[in-house]
């Protein structure tokens, strides 16, 4: 690559999320960042957060989809671009967030980032993965959901841009079907987590599948935090049957999948969970009856295939019964 180039790649990367993205995986890794329809959406959703539309941010899309690779160099080229930026990041375990947070610093401490971003470094006496420091005075923290952060808050009490507060992935897909287990995660978001916030002004953005209708993104939609959530839902197929990453997520697979475990397909790829009982009719409440009703009104209901594709459903029709209403 010619020097011009090279130089062209980081202009691009010091302006856009995305090609930084890009252009600091490739020179970490000597390996390219596929981009797809789905990125570039992710993309406009952090930029629009970044300039201070979006206040509260919730992005639902399926597993593994370079999900937190797409975060941590979001919140890497967010310290570059304001160095005093203070931000906290979360997951369902301490762990992972460490590890999000360990590759964040990487990212920083890299020789490329510097040349992006020049003058910008980290702290020398900022040791810990979960905790450390730009010598702007930015401090990056990290935390499992349901534990405790203490002592710190994320963003600046100015205009303008100054950090956030990030929960990826904040509920265990194992644990997403106990009542408690949501019910501690949604306590400890508006107890623990959104109560992090330096200014109320701080962004908070949410990111991750779908697991169950009242895990933490459903109950911030549903109202649950008192807030306005702007949210972008990204379904693996779209109403044609054709998947938004087809070398990833092949569509004949994605329906195949959709028959064998529907409702692991409903929310976790297609971000419209429904409850494990049923969908429209909760399967629990259906009585069985020796005979149909004497002066039963019979009703046909249709659901015909618009589409005559592999992976379309077929035409189904339902015969019932109305009585007494």
């Amino acid at each position: 690559m010619t020097p011009e180039a090279i130089q062209g790649w980081r202009l691009r990367a010091h302006d856009d999320p995305l090609d930084f993205t890009r252009w600091m995986f490739k020179t970490m890794h000597g390996g390219k960042f596929t981009v797809t329809p789905l990125h570039r959406r992710i993309n406009s959703f952090f930029l629009r957060l970044y300039a201070g539309e979006i206040k509260r941010g919730i992005i639902n899309i399926m597993p593994r989809a370079g999900k937190t690779i797409s975060v941590a160099h979001f919140v890497a080229w967010g310290i570059g671009q304001y160095p005093d930026s203070e931000w906290i990041y979360s997951s369902f375990s301490s762990e992972l967030a460490s590890d999000t947070s360990y590759k964040i610093r990487e990212i920083v401490a890299h020789p490329e980032f510097q040349r992006v971003f020049p003058g910008v470094s980290i702290a020398q006496d900022a040791k810990r993965v979960d905790h450390w420091r730009t010598t702007a005075g930015g401090v990056m923290y990290s935390a499992g959901s349901g534990g405790t952060i203490t002592g710190f808050g994320a963003g600046k009490k100015r205009q303008g841009f100054g950090g956030c507060l990030i929960g990826d992935d904040l509920l265990k897909p194992s644990e997403a079907t106990s009542d408690l287990l949501r019910g501690k995660c949604n306590a400890w978001f508006s107890n623990t987590f959104k109560s992090r916030r330096n200014s109320p002004e701080t962004p908070i953005l949410i990111i991750g599948q779908r697991l169950h209708e009242n895990d933490i993104c459903g109950f911030l939609k549903s109202g649950g935090s008192g807030e306005k959530w702007d949210v972008l839902s990204i379904p693996v197929l779209d109403a044609e049957g054709v998947s938004i990453w087809e070398e990833m997520y092949p569509a004949a697979e994605m329906q195949t999948l959709s028959e064998a475990d529907p409702y692991t397909f409903s929310s976790q790829f297609m971000q419209e969970p429904s409850p494990p009982t049923g969908g429209m009719f909760e399967t629990d409440r259906i009585e069985i009856v020796e005979a149909m009703p004497a002066g039963a009104q019979r009703v046909r209901a249709w659901d015909p295939a618009y589409t005559n594709k592999a992976t379309s459903c077929d035409t189904a029709g339902a015969l019932m019964a109305v009585f007494e209403g």
